[in-house]
């Protein structure tokens, strides 16, 4: 704070911090990529097949400002949990943003499947 140039820098580690963070869950070993809801999943059926092979994988963490919402499925084992665990603080060390715990929370919503 109180540097002119620090909106953009903490705009750009941001970004940087939850695209490394989504490219981890959606390359990565078995337990780690079950986190991954797949757009083929959730994209409407009118979409044309064409537009849905043009997508990423994985739905994209949208972010406003300095929140970040990580849409993901509930792992069947807890070994993912402690994966992304790993990768946010591997992740803090590189960037130095930091997961606030206190601040964070977790939504389940239920779908149709």
């Amino acid at each position: 704070q109180g540097d002119p140039g620090s909106t953009v820098k903490f705009s750009l580690l941001h970004a940087l911090w939850a695209g490394l963070t989504h490219h981890a869950i959606e390359n990565s070993s078995a337990e780690l990529h079950q986190l991954m809801i797949p757009y083929r999943e959730v994209a409407k059926p009118s979409i044309s097949r064409h537009v849905i092979d043009q997508l990423p994988p994985g739905l994209p963490p949208p972010a406003f400002a300095d929140n970040t919402c990580f849409p993901m499925k509930i792992p069947e084992t807890r070994e993912a949990a402690h994966q992304l665990k790993a990768v946010l603080h591997d992740l803090e060390e590189v960037t130095g943003l930091k997961v606030k715990n206190s601040k964070s929370k977790i939504l389940v919503i239920h779908g149709e499947n």
